[in-house]
């Protein structure tokens, strides 16, 4: 892929490069989008662009808990991403929500990543380093309806539907919309019984005028998953879910039926992009999202004692706690009713996220100057008491008293932010220099049972932090060499709040916590020509007070997750990448990444414990990745392939568990028709991920100190898509 910028103009099909950008940034264009299987998650889009290591138990990225991304050593929660210009704060699966949720590949026109830095535009309280730009379809418009049904089935019986539908305009010069919804239904590969669902929805519409446009949009999306096996480095089983009920209340407490979740998300937002003068412009985006969410899970016979008593122990004399023992039921004929002596969690949790981003540019011939602001409010719950199960008919008891109750958690947080950019093009728009300050303050308030040992001492707390930096400063420049080849610098500071958790998490290290800092400072070159197009670059990155977040994703594992300030860490690398266009109808692409995050200070871990990491590499983030692609599109037929190599990782801050090197390859063909004829209108695909079938493959990585937890990619899987426009 070559870079990019705002200001992009399309070099081919696949490639876009942006003349002035002053940082690195990659593109993936619609034809790139259309070259996966209908409806993959949208990460996975990201996944041959040099520098970023994203990894999903499936294709479709089904299983929330399971996936996970990393760009130049930053993780998914440091990174910014925007739909359409909505922040999507964090991959957060309970308080925030993976791209997957809020848009359909069909829909999207185009993704851009700024691997190094975003600049001071874009709205986000955690984002150190990248940053990740969503751009969807406008509807069609026109004077006829219009759109598109696409039917998949493949691998682990899964079906997908899509259909789109485009209004023409409502009257002359007025609204245009498009209304769009999906449905999947698939099994889990290593948990047959197990199931994984979404219904998604989207409609758009928007009002264009001779001054700007205005847009209506809702997304709405409801998923159910049951949570799948956790791995060892070595391909065992770490978290063992069983497919069979047994009548042994330890062994059944793992069974998939009692490991369930499911996440409701509304979003409605309004945008509107004006032009108030030939110079002056005015753009804002206003949005509104609900959300809702419950998980279930279960606890083993010793489990429920143990924290029985120690709630016991922790306050003599409570009344608001009790346990049953029940025994195993079977009905007349034998058959098991209640597994008996378990009990069920239920967590339920929920919010609303209200916010505004704005901006006004004043733009002449060489100069173009941009202020604006962000402000945003998110009020958020989630509880989780352990409950008795009836012993009659195993339902949970949630009018009775709870056994325990792990945390009942309300924050309120509001974000403010400020920026101010000016962009100065000189030279006949051969030197381009940008130079810009965003401000940021993050005001949390938390009340509430933070955690069971608050429980168990019968303590509520209400806690306030807050984080600030309002001097966050960016400055780069591009220059012309020759007609085809820039070179760009770019050097920002930036700043992340402490993770909302952190103020919950085990280990009581909040109010030592540090917000973390970082300096980044990024240059190289782009070149792009009829036929081919490429860059270098070389980056450093260097972190303060860097938060390490340790968990463990065994859900019996009651505060799973610290967040520790491990001090400095410095992550400095190299990429290339190039693509080629032999002829109009062939492609040939290839990108190479060299990384190296590593830690500056050893720390003293919660227990007190000196833990020595100086020198050691940050978890889950690999030295090299190399990317290959290829694609062929005549009149009808296609092909596509693609690969992506990926080093060894570390699971674990102390460097012992090292993953395998991966390769994992990807490939599409199909046949898609014109405006009559054969198919005419329609296009069949049939898609394979791993194709090589790579075995015990590690994908995503939980990190902890002395080891990590892991999941695995999924064996070899094939998918049929028949798409029909209309």
């Amino acid at each position: 892929m070559a870079s990019a910028d705002a200001d992009a103009t399309t070099l081919d099909a696949v490639s876009v490069v942006g003349a002035g950008s002053t940082r690195t940034t990659a593109s993936v264009a619609k034809s790139e989008i259309e070259a996966q299987a209908p409806g993959v998650a949208p990460q996975m889009l990201l996944a041959s662009l040099p520098g970023v290591n994203v990894q999903t138990t499936d294709p479709f990225g089904l299983y929330e808990f399971g996936d996970s991304m990393r760009i130049r050593g930053f993780s998914s929660n440091q990174v910014g991403v925007t739909l359409d210009g909505i922040p999507i704060e964090t991959a957060d699966v309970r308080e925030g929500g993976p791209i997957s949720r809020y848009v359909s590949t069909e829909n999207l026109a185009d993704v851009t990543l700024s691997p190094g830095s975003g600049d001071v535009t874009q709205p986000s309280y955690h984002a150190l380093g990248g940053a990740i730009r969503y751009s969807t379809l406008a509807p069609v418009g026109g004077d006829e309806w219009s759109g598109r049904a696409t039917m998949t089935m493949g691998s682990y019986d899964l079906v997908r539907t899509f259909v789109r539908v485009d209004t023409p305009q409502w009257w002359e010069n007025g609204p245009a919309a498009y209304f769009s919804a999906s449905r999947i239904r698939s099994g889990v590969w290593d948990l047959d019984p197990a199931t994984q669902e979404s219904d998604h929805f989207e409609a758009k519409i928007r009002q264009d005028w001779d001054a700007g446009t205005l847009t209506l949009g809702w997304i709405w999306n409801s998923r159910e998953d049951h949570d799948i096996q956790a791995y060892t480095v070595n391909g065992g089983l770490d978290w063992d879910i069983t497919e069979f009920i047994t009548g042994d209340p330890a062994f059944d407490s793992n069974n998939y039926t009692v490991w369930k979740n499911a996440r409701r998300d509304s979003l409605l937002s309004l945008t509107g992009d004006f032009m108030l003068s030939s110079s002056l412009g005015l753009k804002f985006v206003a949005y509104n999202e609900e959300k809702n969410g419950w998980g279930i899970g279960a606890t083993g016979p010793g489990g429920i004692r143990t924290q029985y008593n120690n709630a016991i122990a922790g306050t003599q004399g409570r009344t608001d706690i009790v346990i049953l023992d029940p025994t195993a039921v079977f009905d007349a004929d034998g058959n098991l009713v209640s597994i008996g002596n378990m009990a069920r969690r239920l967590e339920d949790m929920g919010g609303t996220r209200r916010g505004l981003t704005t901006s006004l540019s004043w733009e002449t011939d060489i100069n173009k100057l941009e202020v604006g602001a962000w402000y945003e409010t998110y009020e958020f719950f989630q509880t989780r008491p352990l409950y008795n199960v009836d012993p009659s008919s195993g339902e949970i008891l949630q009018g009775e008293l709870p056994i325990v109750i792990y945390y009942d958690r309300h924050f309120d947080s509001t974000v403010t932010q400020l920026f101010v950019m000016d962009t100065l093009k000189l030279m006949d728009e051969r030197l381009t220099l940008q130079a810009g300050v965003k401000g940021l303050r993050v005001e949390r308030e938390f009340t509430g049972i933070a955690n069971l040992d608050d429980f168990n001492r019968s303590a509520t707390r209400t806690t306030e932090k807050t984080d600030s930096d309002w001097l966050q400063p960016q400055a780069g420049v591009s220059y012309q060499i020759g007609a085809s080849t820039q070179m760009f610098a770019n050097y920002a500071e930036n700043f992340s709040s402490v993770p909302r958790l952190a103020m919950v998490a085990g280990g009581g290290t909040w109010e030592t916590l540090q917000p973390e800092t970082s300096k980044n400072i990024d240059l190289g070159v782009r070149s792009e020509h009829q036929s081919w197009s490429g860059y270098v670059a070389l980056y450093r990155i260097a972190y303060k007070d860097r938060i390490i977040t340790l968990s463990d994703p065994d859900p019996q594992v009651v505060d799973s997750t610290v967040y520790q300030n491990v001090g400095d860490v410095e992550t400095y690398g190299a990429e290339a990448s190039a693509l080629w266009h032999p002829t109009v109808n062939w492609r040939l692409g290839g990108n190479v990444s060299l990384n190296r995050s590593e830690f500056q200070d050893n720390y003293i871990n919660t227990a007190g414990e000196l833990v020595e990491v100086e020198g050691n590499d940050v978890p889950d983030q690999p030295r090299v990745s190399i990317g290959l692609s290829g694609g062929y599109e005549g009149e009808h037929f296609f092909a596509n392939l693609d690969g992506k190599y990926t080093g060894k990782r570390y699971g674990d801050t102390r460097n012992n568990e090292r993953t395998d090197t991966t390769f994992i390859a990807n490939g599409s063909v199909g046949y898609q028709g014109g405006d009559d004829g054969f198919l005419a209108g329609g296009r069949v695909q049939l898609s394979v991920y791993n194709l090589f079938d790579a075995e015990d493959a590690i994908g995503a990585v939980f990190p902890n100190e002395a080891g990590g937890a892991y999941n695995l990619v999924a064996p070899r899987s094939v998918y049929l898509s028949l798409s029909y426009m209309f």
